[in-house]
Order: C-alpha cells, then structure tokens, then sequence
C-alpha cells in the first residue's frame, strides 16, 4: 500500500473478491499493483493499465504469483479474451473516453455467475458515469468510503437480465 488512505476502499474490493470466492480476477487500470499485494491468492489474475512505469512496480509482485500476467494496454481498445469471476474497475472508469461501450464490452469477458466492482472517487465526473453503470449493471451492494475530505464509491454489480 501507498498509504493509510487507499486501505479503506481496496479493501473493500477485496471483502468483496473473498465473499464471492473469485477464482479469476481481470483488473482495468491496475496502476502499480496495489490490488495484486492484497488480494489472496487466484487462480489467474490479469491487470491493464497503459502505464509501463506503474506496471513495472506491479511486476514486483507478479514475479511470485503464478498464472498472473500484466498488460500494457489501452482499457478502451482492449478486448479480454477469457472469462473472469470478477473485474475490478478500480478508480479507472471515468478516464474511459466511452465509459458505457468500454463497460458493454468487457461485460462479455464476466464467466457465468460473474460479479463487476467499479470504484469512483467523488468527483463531478463520476456522477454521469454511474448513470450509465446502472443502464446495464444491477447493484448487488454499495459501500462508500470516507477518509477525510476525501470519499469513494465502490459497488459491486452484475449484469442486467436481457
């Protein structure tokens, strides 16, 4: 951990990961890997982010968990080629230039059953974005986080039956 302060709201994606017993993890915009360091265990995890500098303090980690990879890429353009248990959008959705196309599309990759946890600071972006989170997402929980004049929302959803 970076801080103090990014504890609460990590830790509730990980409250969130062991209550579902999520095998597979595909985390969007996985920064420097503060997820990875505390997360237990996975079967596979897969973390993007378009930051070569953030994904090579990731790889400290990475070297000693199996089945565990990083991807340089651009989370819009990105297409998931297998299927997660859960998919984390860590403080990343509202940098998505089409948040609701990028969110449509890596909602294929969700294996059946499969769970979303998008997290947003308050801000003014995040307002119109979680109006399209709920075009297609139901909410399952939400929790919001309070560390001093700061906050976070993090929900955790799943797809709306077609």
């Amino acid at each position: 951990m970076q801080s103090i302060e990014e504890l609460g709201r990590y830790s509730i994606i990980v409250g969130y990961a062991q209550y579902l017993n999520a095998k597979s993890v595909l985390d969007v915009g996985c920064g420097d890997g503060n997820l990875i360091r505390l997360l237990p265990l996975m079967e596979s995890y897969v973390g993007i982010d378009m930051s070569r500098i953030a994904l090579a303090k990731a790889q400290e980690v990475m070297d000693i968990r199996p089945n565990y990879c990083l991807i340089e890429a651009d989370f819009d353009a990105y297409v998931p080629t297998n299927k997660f248990d859960l998919i984390v959008f860590g403080e990343s959705l509202y940098y998505s230039k089409h948040p609701l196309q990028t969110l449509v599309s890596y909602q294929d990759a969700l294996a059946k059953g499969g769970h979303c946890v998008i997290s947003m600071y308050k801000n003014l972006k995040a307002p119109p974005v979680w109006d399209m989170v709920i075009e297609i997402f139901d909410i399952v929980d939400e929790t919001h986080i309070q560390q001093k004049n700061q906050g976070w929302i993090s929900r955790l959803l799943i797809p709306k039956q077609k």
